[in-house]
């Protein structure tokens, strides 16, 4: 069954929980939309332990952020706050702060769905141009 087959499931209360988990866990992710990815993430904010929500919670939060930052065209937001900049270590400290909470077993998941969204996103392509290292992890505080 494929993943999008067992996240409906798993929200129809047709899919054991812990099943759905190994199956994520036996999965090569790599193969899974980055679409699914979020969704998957929802699932763990929906169904897993309080840790396991947060950290479910973080990456679907991550993937929303840019699906948002993607629609729009950038500049000031809000209240003087700036779209992604590309001189500051805002994302770095971002990521490391993400990695440095989630629980183990959602590592992988992050990993993925930080690669795809680096690969994939125009904001961040865009970024990269002007700063290669934008998604290095920063956090000056390690």
């Amino acid at each position: 069954m494929l993943i999008s087959q067992r996240i409906k499931s798993l929200r129809q209360g047709k899919e054991d929980w812990l099943r759905f988990k190994e199956t994520i866990n036996e999965s090569d992710l790599s193969k899974i939309s980055l679409r699914w990815l979020k969704s998957t993430a929802d699932s763990y904010a929906d169904h897993g332990t309080k840790e396991e929500r947060l950290g479910g919670l973080i990456i679907s939060m991550f993937s929303t952020c840019f699906k948002i930052a993607d629609s729009g065209n950038g500049g000031e937001l809000y209240d003087g706050v700036m779209n992604l900049s590309s001189h500051d270590d805002t994302m770095g400290n971002l990521l490391y702060r993400v990695r440095r909470e989630l629980p183990k077993n959602l590592h992988d998941l992050w990993d993925e769905v930080l690669t795809r969204t680096e690969e994939q996103s125009p904001t961040i392509q865009k970024k990269l141009k002007h700063t290669p290292c934008l998604m290095d992890e920063t956090f000056y505080g390690k």
